[in-house]
């Protein structure tokens, strides 16, 4: 059988997925600081006008001077409207 190339007795590797972690295992959003997105996106809003509406109902809107990881935030210069939209 002159025409056929010869047949290659090269083996191939067989690939083998690495194991996955179990899902228990918690992992932070934006690094090992165990800070989420909506914290740094509060954090980044400092020095903005800001509405926040509060559990009443009431909106207080003003400059927000500091914003902690708690969500304790700290307002200047803040207009404070009750449900019904009177200061």
């Amino acid at each position: 059988r002159r025409g056929n190339p010869p047949k290659s007795t090269k083996k191939t590797a067989t690939h083998t997925p690495h194991p996955r972690p179990p899902l228990t295992t918690a992992m932070s959003v934006v690094g090992n600081n165990r800070v989420g997105i909506p914290i740094v996106l509060l954090h980044d809003a400092e020095g903005a006008v800001v509405t926040v509406e509060t559990k009443n109902g009431e909106h207080i809107r003003g400059l927000l001077f500091e914003a902690e990881d708690m969500m304790n935030l700290y307002l200047k210069k803040a207009v404070v409207h009750n449900p019904q939209g009177v200061q």
